[in-house]
């Protein structure tokens, strides 16, 4: 597993790019991560692609809501609606 914090120093946040790579990784969508959390897709978009920030309230919120989310996915529980 890839970690959270990033290495330069103990307890310091991951970047916005940091955690989409993370989600990327994972195989998450933003709606995935936004489904366990009290966060848009939009907001976290925008902290990816760096035009917000990560608070100390919403940085928690998106870590656990993206640990949540990959648990739902390797449980077959989140299913991608099909657009047509």
């Amino acid at each position: 597993m890839l970690p959270l914090y990033s290495m330069k120093g103990e307890n310091q946040m991951i970047t916005g790019k940091q955690f989409k790579e993370i989600r990327e990784y994972k195989g998450l969508s933003l709606r995935d991560v936004a489904k366990f959390c009290d966060v848009s897709p939009q907001l976290i978009g925008q902290i990816e692609n760096g035009k917000k920030v990560f608070t100390d309230n919403n940085y928690q919120q998106i870590i656990d809501a993206m640990n949540l989310a990959t648990v739902a996915k390797a449980n077959g529980e989140l299913v991608k609606k099909n657009n047509k």
